[in-house]
């Protein structure tokens, strides 16, 4: 009797473990800032999208240099409405005065005319084109995000002088920066299947894609862009 009621008692524990453990593996994986900003704000992510077919600059470093910039976190998120629904914040773009001499040699290589630093839209091309062109003088990859930073803080020619490296400020903000853009692009792999699933989305992976190091006819100016 004892015995036939370890038997029941042994059962009924591994019973028990079994279905705690089936809780675990399915429950949903904690929501990611990356993905909660792209999930509020999907048309910031079919652009992030399209600046990283156009020009290669990967969506989740885009995002890190935003969320750098206008102190995105999860207080902090952008409106989930564009501007002409409602808005309780504005989008964040480029300040005043920010890139001024390089906005104004992007907006006459593309030819977007009507490309505003307040939307998160042209902000985002403007990046990719950016870092694309100065590729060609600095041989950055459009995954060194350490690199990325440099050059958007502080231009490619002090990235080229290399004395960032030496730099213990400039060199820990380089590498705070890098590890955000690689807990964002974790992120990511968690949702993406589910923000390709726009309309919108799978539009701009068919888009032909601009080589990093190979340029098309109109865009040999990025070669001439040198500073912020």
């Amino acid at each position: 009797m004892i015995i036939r009621f370890l038997a029941v008692y042994c059962l009924l524990g591994f019973y028990a473990a079994a279905q705690a453990q089936s809780v675990v593996v399915t429950s949903p994986p904690p929501d990611t800032l990356a993905c909660e900003i792209f999930r509020d704000r999907g048309d910031w992510y079919e652009a992030a999208r399209r600046t990283e077919t156009r020009w290669g600059m990967p969506a989740a470093h885009q995002l890190a240099l935003f969320a750098e910039d206008w102190s995105l976190s999860k207080e902090n998120l952008p409106s989930k409405w564009r501007r002409f629904l409602l808005s309780d914040r504005p989008d964040p773009g480029l300040p005043a005065g920010y890139f001024e001499t390089t906005w104004r040699q992007y907006i006459a290589d593309t030819g977007n005319k009507g490309a505003s630093t307040d939307r998160f839209a042209d902000v985002s091309d403007f990046m990719g084109w950016y870092f694309a062109g100065t590729a060609t003088r600095t041989g950055l990859s459009p995954y060194d995000s350490r690199g990325q930073y440099i050059v958007w803080r502080y231009g490619p020619d002090a990235f080229l002088q290399g004395q960032w490296q030496s730099n213990i400020w400039q060199s820990q903000q380089a590498n705070a920066f890098a590890n955000r853009a690689s807990v964002f692009s974790q992120d990511l792999i968690d949702c993406t299947v589910e923000l390709d699933t726009t309309w919108a989305s799978r539009l701009s992976s068919i888009m032909s894609p601009w080589t990093w190091r190979d340029g098309k006819p109109g865009q040999a100016g990025h070669e001439w862009i040198s500073s912020r």
